[in-house]
């Protein structure tokens, strides 16, 4: 099965970053699923919502589509023809901190929570409400403020706790090169990450 991609005339200007619920800026989901009539399921109702949508049905695919176009998060299936959907997310999080919604089968408390233990930022069991998969897509967008996935730095293993928050710093953070007043957390390549 190929790639399946809309149209879209959103255009990223140096690492300017969109927001949802931005006038005329429509965000472009991926959907990486292997059955068809889910996909065609999940598809409507994102674009019912004003998202744009690439579906792949293979890892693979869903590896080149990442690379070659701006998506502003990934609903992924764990159970892919080619590759395990934890796998695939992480070798995504070695690259890009673009949110990822799992939607799976796989209901055990333990896949769960290694989903979200990997770099997952929620977990759909199926079967679904696609309603609530669009509500659950635009509240994960509200929390991270999205950077192009091909032009995202990797996220943090780490994260800040203050009251009632608790937020990734690769996905909040900006990257700097001076030291960090908050604790100067550096990555492999001596920056640091700061809030701005």
């Amino acid at each position: 099965m190929g790639v399946i991609l809309t149209s879209c005339g959103v255009t990223h200007e140096g690492r300017a970053w969109h927001v949802l619920g931005k006038v005329g800026m429509a965000q472009r989901i991926l959907v990486v699923e292997d059955e068809p009539a889910i996909a065609d399921t999940i598809t409507y109702a994102l674009r019912t919502e004003g998202f744009e949508v690439a579906w792949c049905s293979t890892a693979e695919e869903a590896t080149r589509v990442l690379h070659e176009n701006d998506i502003s998060l990934i609903v992924l299936d764990v159970g892919l023809p080619d590759q395990n959907g934890f796998d695939l997310c992480k070798e995504i999080r070695k690259t890009s901190a673009v949110p990822i919604i799992f939607l799976t089968a796989r209901t055990d408390e333990i896949d769960r929570v290694v989903g979200l233990e990997i770099g997952g930022d929620d977990y759909v069991p199926k079967p679904f409400s696609p309603r609530e998969l669009a509500a659950r897509v635009k509240a994960v967008l509200r929390r991270f403020p999205t950077v192009p996935a091909s032009t995202a730095r990797p996220a943090w293993s780490a994260c800040v706790r203050s009251p009632g928050v608790v937020s990734s710093l690769g996905a909040l953070g900006v990257w700097g090169k001076a030291k960090d007043e908050r604790g100067g957390m550096k990555d492999e390549e001596g920056r640091v990450a700061r809030w701005p």
